[in-house]
């Protein structure tokens, strides 16, 4: 067991996960490579936020695990929310067992323990290692605090998280159960990764978090955090995603207009148009408030890159709803949209409504009219950016990323382009597909 290969499916908080997977393995001796029919241990960081994803990681492995250890990890593993509830998770590991019968699984929550668990299969003894007395609701430090990143890739992009877990518990999220209850990292903890991430080259920092901004430490809050690391005297950009439209507040979106470090960028799930579905999400705000929040960002910042998150097709909505729904899209003019058709988790009686033949089409219906709505928005709002000049930060031989935490296709230029070099680019060209620009100078 000489190489390893780390395949990433779902968010970022997966991507900062490697890093620290990459962390133990790296001193466990082992070396990293970028073809996984290269490596000897193939570990695959899962998602589960849809149905698909976890389909997407199951064809992977099977592919590998005929003749490479392959390890699974991530969301696909734990189905418990309290401590009463391993149950859940003892139901979930005896059907990936079935599906997935050679691959050993790590709950993500002890991946400190991977080199045990190799030395387990070296030897041929236990197969898996998930804590059944994992105590989701600790305020002991967990595996953010106890293993440090590896930042040695060429991105200038570092994500850390700053909490994990959820207890929203919305309808239709499996987050609760396969990541817990809500744990916040300290101050302390979060500003020595950021000061490890400057420090090795990184200039744009994304806090991480299921509900980002609800982040405390005592009398702390997630404002005196952003504040906190914007004092460090270094050149970079911050920004945070997912933030709950509960949680912002107007001293946060005052912040980010007048704070030069900040990304000018606000992603604000809003799932729902419709006040009835938003109650059935267990969402506990209303497209009111929503709205205002929206306007008062959009007003405070002008130059505000707005994006959201949309579920079409939960069970309930009906064509009224979607309208809100495209009535919504249509006022606030969000610069990019991540739609989703609504995937069943959990709930036995809305899989049976989903898998119905009709509901099936009438879902595909609406995706396609709000998807077509919402790139002539984009289109249009990308149009309108055509002769603007921004500050960006150069992520690869193609492409930037604004001050507004927006790509933008570089055109070519006799420059050498040197990444996470801080540039000005004017915009030349604008439509659904993005940004295209044009550099004047280096900064």
């Amino acid at each position: 067991m000489k190489n390893f290969y780390i395949k990433i499916y779902g968010c970022l908080f997966n991507h900062a996960d490697a890093q620290r997977i990459k962390t133990i393995l790296l001193h466990h001796g082992l070396k990293e490579v970028l073809d996984p029919k290269r490596a000897h241990i193939i570990i695959v960081i899962s998602c589960s936020v849809r149905q698909k994803a976890e389909h997407k990681a199951i064809d992977f492995i099977n592919k590998f695990s005929q003749n490479k250890i392959t390890i699974l990890t991530g969301c696909m593993i734990r189905r418990d929310f309290q401590n009463n509830m391993t149950h859940n998770t003892q139901k979930r590991i005896k059907y990936l067992n079935e599906i997935l019968p050679r691959t050993y699984f790590i709950d993500i929550t002890n991946i400190k323990l991977l080199p045990k668990m190799l030395n387990d299969i070296e030897n041929k003894t236990k197969k898996h290692i998930i804590d059944k007395t994992y105590t989701l609701n600790t305020r002991e430090p967990n595996y953010y605090d106890i293993i440090a990143p590896t930042y040695d890739n060429d991105s200038p992009i570092a994500a850390i998280p700053i909490m994990s877990g959820c207890n929203e518990m919305c309808s239709y999220c499996v987050v609760p159960y396969s990541r817990g209850q809500e744990y916040y990292r300290n101050l302390d903890s979060i500003l020595q990764d950021v000061y490890k991430a400057l420090s090795n080259g990184k200039k744009i920092i994304y806090l991480l978090g299921q509900i980002v901004d609800k982040w405390e430490e005592a009398n702390r809050n997630f404002l005196f955090l952003l504040k906190s690391i914007v004092k460090i005297k270094k050149t970079f950009y911050l920004g945070f995603t997912s933030p709950h439209p509960n949680y912002i507040t107007r001293d946060i979106i005052d912040f980010i207009a007048k704070e030069p470090k900040m990304l000018k960028h606000l992603g604000l799930p809003l799932q729902s148009g419709s006040n009835k579905i938003l109650k059935l999400m267990n969402r506990k705000y209303t497209v009111e408030k929503y709205k205002k929040i929206a306007q008062y960002a959009k007003n405070k910042i002008p130059n505000l890159y707005l994006t959201t998150d949309i579920i079409v097709g939960f069970p309930g909505e009906t064509g009224k709803d979607f309208n809100q729904t495209v009535n919504i899209i249509k006022e606030l003019r969000f610069d990019k949209i991540f739609f989703a058709k609504y995937s069943p988790r959990l709930n036995e009686y809305h899989k049976k409504i989903v898998n119905n033949s009709e509901y099936q089409k009438i879902l595909t219906k609406r995706f396609n009219r709000i998807n077509k709505i919402a790139n002539l928005i984009f289109s249009q709002n990308n149009q309108q950016r055509v002769g603007s000049v921004y500050k960006a930060i150069i992520i690869n031989s193609k492409f930037a990323l604004t001050e507004t935490n927006q790509y933008v296709e570089i055109e070519p230029s006799h420059q050498q382009l040197q990444m996470g070099k801080l540039i000005q680019i004017k915009i030349t060209k604008g439509g659904t597909r993005g940004l295209a620009g044009k550099i004047l100078k280096m900064l």
